[in-house]
Formats: C-alpha cells, sequence, structure tokens
C-alpha cells in the first residue's frame, strides 16, 4: 500500500498533493512507508527532489517567501532528527498548502466571450462558463449566467454559496461582510449578508459600499431626493432628509467614530443625533476647506513598482498659488461589468487628479475622484457641481475630465458617456453628452473645461470594436458646447482614443499632462490643445499605425477669447 496523504483545501491544493504523492508512488514502489532508506545521504538526496517538485509547483512570489525555510531544512536536517522521510514530506505538504490556501483569483474572459478566474500565474481555476463576473471579494464573486437571467455568489471552488429566488439586475462585491443588490423588478437596492439574508430592505434608489460600519443611502421622489446613513443592521442612524451626497459622506465619516452602544433606538433620539451629525458635518467640511487651503502640497505618491512609471507620474510641479475657487471632477472607468475593461482609465483620473492639486492649485476638497462610476455616480457628481457653480454665484471655474467608453446612438448619431454598469447596446443606460454639455453650460460659473479620453464611435481604446458593436465604427455627433465652455476631445468622428502603453496612460491625457508638467500649469488653452493635437497624431501614427486627432470645440460664447483661457 503506498502512502498518500491529500487534505482538502481546495481543488488546486489537492491536484498538487496528488502529484508530489504520484512522484513518491513512482520513485518507490515497493515501499509502504518510505521505510527502507536509512542513510541520512538517500535521505537528503530525495528530500532535495522533493524540495525540487515544491519549488516548480509554488507561484513565484511564494518561493521567494519559503526559500529560508527550504534551505534551513537541508543543511540542519540532522538537528531536525527526521528518521521518516514520511514526516519530512507532511510538512513540505502542509507549507505547500498554507502557501496555496487563500490564493488571489483573477477574473478573466476569454476569446468566445465567456468569464472565469486564473490564479496569480494565469492558470484556470473557475473555467470559462459564465457571460459576466465581478472580482472576489471576501472569499465570494457575483457571476451572471444568461440561462439563470440573475446574479448568484460562487466561493473559490465554483461552488454557489448564495442563490437569489428573485431575479438581480445589479450586485456590488461583499465589504465587511455585506454586499449591496438591486431588484430587477423594482430597481431598488438594498443588502444582504454572506448568508444571502436581507439585512437592509430594497428601498434605495443608490447605496455606497460599507466602511467602519456604515454606508450612505439615496432615495428619489421625482426631482426631489433625500440622502441617509444605515449602519450594519439597517438601521438609519442618520434618517433620510434633503442634503447632498457629500455631506451624507461627510456624515457618515463622522457617525462612524461614535460608538453604536452610545445611541438608543427612540426615534426622538435618532432624529436629534442627526441634526447634531449634519451640525458637525457642515462644521467638519468647513475646517477640512480651510486647512486644505493653508495645508502645502503633499508630494507625489509613488506608483506600484508593478505597474508602468510614466515620466508624468513622477516630478509632478507643485505651485504655491491656491486656486480656491476651481471645482474639479475626475471619472475614471476601467472595470466595466458587460463590456472590455479601458487601460490606463484609473491611472489617467489618479495622475490629473494629482495634477489638478499640486500644479493647478486646486484644494483637495475642490476635486472629486470616482473610480469605476455608475450612471448614478456621474449624475451625482455633476449635481455636485452644479451646487457648488450656484453657492459660488458666477465665481467658479469647473474642470471635468473623463476617460472610459463611450457609445453612439445608431440612429441619432448622438455621443454618450457610458457608466460601468451600462449596456454597449442600449444608450438609455448611458450619460447623452449633449446633456452633459447643457447642464454644465447653463450653471453661471466664469469657465468650463471638459476633457474626454473617450471615443464615441463604438471602439475600444485597444482599436477593436466593443463587443456590443456591430463590427461597424459610426461617426457620432457629440453637440455643441454652450455657455463659458469648451471641450478637448481626444479623437474625432470615427476613430480610436487609443492607450500609450509605453507610458501607462491614454495617449490623450498623457500628452495632457505632459504639457502640464512641462510649463508647470502655466499654459493658455491655446497652446494646450495645439501641443495635444500635434503630439497625438504623430505618437498614435507611429506606435499604433492609426490616425487619433485631438480637437477642441469652444461654445459661441468664447470662440474669440477662448484660446488665451487658463485652467489657474
Amino acid at each position: 500500500m503506498h502512502f498518500c496523504f491529500v487534505i482538502d483545501f481546495g481543488r488546486n491544493e489537492a491536484d498538487k498533493f496528488i502529484e508530489i504523492a504520484n512522484f513518491a508512488m513512482f520513485l518507490f514502489p515497493k515501499s509502504r512507508k518510505f521505510q527502507y532508506i536509512t542513510r541520512m545521504s538517500k535521505s537528503a538526496a530525495v528530500c532535495g527532489f522533493y524540495l525540487l517538485v515544491v519549488w516548480v509547483i509554488l507561484e513565484p512570489r511564494k518561493r521567494i517567501m519559503l526559500s529560508p525555510l527550504f534551505l534551513f531544512l537541508i543543511i540542519y536536517k540532522k538537528v531536525l532528527n527526521m528518521k521518516k522521510l514520511e514526516i519530512f514530506m507532511l510538512g513540505l505538504l502542509l507549507i505547500t498548502a498554507s502557501a496555496s490556501y487563500g490564493q488571489e483569483l483573477i477574473r478573466k474572459q476569454d476569446t468566445n466571450g465567456k468569464w472565469g478566474f486564473v490564479d496569480e500565474v494565469g492558470r484556470v481555476v473557475i473555467p470559462y462558463k459564465y457571460d459576466d463576473v465581478r472580482e472576489f471579494s471576501e472569499g465570494l464573486a457575483a457571476v451572471w449566467l444568461e440561462l439563470w437571467k440573475t446574479w448568484v455568489f460562487i466561493d473559490k471552488n465554483d461552488k454557489v454559496v448564495i442563490p437569489f429566488h428573485f431575479d438581480v439586475m445589479d450586485v456590488n462585491g461583499f465589504y465587511e461582510g455585506l454586499a449591496a443588490v438591486q431588484r430587477s423588478n423594482t430597481g431598488k437596492w438594498g443588502f444582504v449578508d454572506m448568508t444571502g439574508r436581507e439585512i437592509a430592505p430594497y428601498k434605495y434608489d443608490y447605496v455606497s459600499n460599507f466602511s467602519g460600519g456604515y454606508a450612505t443611502v439615496n432615495r428619489r421622489f421625482g426631482r426631489d431626493e433625500q440622502w441617509g446613513v444605515i449602519n450594519r443592521i439597517g438601521e438609519e442612524v442618520v434618517p433620510l432628509v434633503h442634503f447632498s451626497r457629500n455631506r451624507a459622506e461627510t456624515a457618515a465619516a463622522i457617525v462612524r467614530t461614535e460608538s453604536v452602544a452610545e445611541r438608543t433606538t427612540s426615534q426622538a433620539t435618532r432624529e436629534r443625533e442627526a441634526a447634531q451629525a449634519r451640525e458637525r458635518a457642515l462644521a467638519q467640511a468647513a475646517r477640512e476647506r480651510e486647512a486644505a487651503q493653508a495645508a502645502p502640497v503633499p508630494p507625489p505618491v509613488p506608483q506600484s513598482a508593478a505597474t508602468v512609471i510614466s515620466d508624468v507620474s513622477v516630478n509632478i510641479p507643485t505651485t504655491n498659488v491656491r486656486n480656491a475657487n476651481t471645482f474639479a471632477v475626475i471619472i475614471a472607468n476601467e472595470n466595466y461589468r458587460r463590456e472590455a475593461r479601458v487601460e490606463f482609465a484609473h491611472n489617467d483620473g489618479e495622475t490629473f487628479k494629482k495634477y489638478c492639486i499640486q500644479t493647478l492649485g486646486l484644494p483637495a476638497s475642490n476635486v472629486n475622484f470616482t473610480a469605476d462610476a455608475t450612471l448614478n455616480d456621474i449624475r451625482g457628481e455633476i449635481n455636485w457641481l452644479s451646487d457648488v457653480a450656484n453657492a459660488y454665484a458666477g465665481e467658479a471655474n469647473i474642470i471635468f475630465y473623463y476617460a472610459g467608453h463611450g457609445i453612439p446612438d445608431e440612429t441619432t448619431r448622438a455621443a454618450y458617456l457610458l457608466p460601468v454598469d451600462g449596456w454597449g447596446s442600449d444608450v438609455r443606460t448611458g450619460y447623452r453628452l449633449d446633456e452633459l454639455y447643457q447642464t454644465l453650460g447653463r450653471l453661471p460659473a466664469r469657465s468650463i473645461t471638459i476633457f474626454l479620453d473617450a471615443c464615441f464611435s463604438g471602439a475600444q481604446r485597444s482599436g477593436d470594436m466593443m463587443a456590443s458593436a456591430r463590427g461597424v465604427a459610426i461617426r457620432a455627433t457629440p453637440g455643441a458646447p454652450v455657455g463659458n465652455m469648451v471641450v478637448f476631445s481626444a479623437s474625432q468622428g470615427d476613430e480610436t482614443a487609443f492607450p500609450y502603453r509605453e507610458q501607462g496612460h491614454g495617449m490623450f491625457t498623457y500628452f495632457l499632462l505632459k504639457k502640464l508638467q512641462e510649463t508647470r500649469g502655466n499654459v493658455t488653452l491655446g497652446e494646450l490643445g495645439d501641443y495635444i493635437a500635434t503630439n497625438v497624431q504623430r505618437r498614435s501614427i507611429v506606435v499604433n499605425r492609426r490616425n487619433q486627432t485631438p480637437v477642441v470645440t469652444p461654445s459661441a460664447a468664447v470662440s474669440n477669447r477662448w484660446r488665451e483661457m487658463r485652467l489657474r
């Protein structure tokens, strides 16, 4: 009887153990427990062989973590007094299991459009069989199979652990043990725990993920909307009232510091505490705004070594000028739920945010950055800009930056921004570009500058057509800017907005940042537009062998003076 020891740490780990055991049976077909190996020289040789096997199986990062222990076992085998090789092998198996257990799984799409999960070195762990998937969060991932017509949650063994008994339109990952779920029949959001039990009812039009025990929630009644804060058991610790999303998030940050045990559940107490929380939120926001204006500009944060380090991501210029009346919204949509990923969109948005704060002098509180924005996120940020412009009564300057997919309406040729929860084949799930122009153009703002690192022909950054497109690029009509607006677009007509992989950015965004770096932000819009257009056209032909022609479109109101306008 051959010695074989397998521990159920998951399918991949068991496969590794079986592989090692098979090697053992091949080497010692007549041995029951390898007991005939008595001399240390033979034992050391066999130990070395098994170390090599485990070394090959382990991923590179884990080799480095375990290599000191392997060396110790080889050099000091006599100190360990290992008389039986199976004891040594069991130790190695346990080491392999501990090193492999908890591995990160990454979602990936195959050539047939199906989704599955691979490990850190690209080995398929969960087969390519789903029509859509989300990333693993707290050990579970949401998956969609067209046959089911709903989302479910699976674990890392591809086992369904949360099957919903109703149609689910959308889901978020788990944060602090709770996941946001949107029902198809009502479109409302609620929360479930890791057993699928409903924690917060499905009645909200928007919810954030839980952080520090709290989440912001929203309900809309026609044009009216209310914001509040709920805790982990679904209680509205800040009842829904008429104030903005930013105020709700500030209130949530404040109540996170308060002990739940110190609050009672009586309605009168909650209302009194909600009023106090709102007052503290307003006071805290004012203090943060004043502190941000007075504080020195923070140094740039170095990027991870795993990412591409662009020359515009280092040596970001700083300024002593405080651009306190300029406000920016930055939306970077990279990870789409139903469409291909937009390469480097997060890096584009994060780096542009640094330039807004460090080079253009905007206070940090004046810059709202959203990665992977939903349609409600986009509308919420535009509403924030509207509130700011109205509060500043003509003294505010507005910057709107977007990196992500754009889609055309095949019938009207209208252009749309595509949120991460949108469908590339359904423009009703997008945000119409003309609506963006009209909404921002009507604001009482001194200037409105829009940067769009997107194309609206139905193509991806890679140049391929989006999965939902018909395979033919469409020449979209983006609409006309209004008010005191200047629009910088990454491409025109049916062209594609390409990436610049050598620098880890979109081609358009890279040269936008490069000009801000070279001029330290002291540049006119005319100089900026000329620089971007010239360099993008030249570099795109060399790198991508395709035309990309950035354009600048001013509104009629600023057509005679836009070239002399500045960002600060």
